[in-house]
């Protein structure tokens, strides 16, 4: 997985599965590119199954409380939503 706005070249390998999300431009559109690694974070989580998304979104309301940073919750919680669905 890869954040196709930062890195333009094709990868040629053909043994491992390759996904390619523009990461960055889905964040400006969002109004952050700050938020990029969250919408590659929700986009590996659909992909992987890793982790259910509520766990993820618990943790991460979490994480901003303790850092009194309530206020980015609703962007970054948008942001993995978008990544999860892979699209704008």
């Amino acid at each position: 997985m890869y954040d196709s706005t930062l890195i333009d070249r094709q990868v040629k390998r053909s043994d491992i599965r390759i996904i390619a999300l523009p990461a960055t431009k889905m964040a400006q559109d969002l109004g952050s590119i700050q938020v990029a690694n969250l919408i590659l974070l929700g986009n590996y989580l659909a992909v992987s199954k890793v982790l259910p998304m509520d766990v993820v979104k618990s943790t991460l309301r979490e994480t901003l409380k303790e850092g009194n940073k309530e206020k980015l919750i609703p962007l970054n919680e948008k942001a993995l939503k978008i990544g999860y669905a892979g699209k704008v």
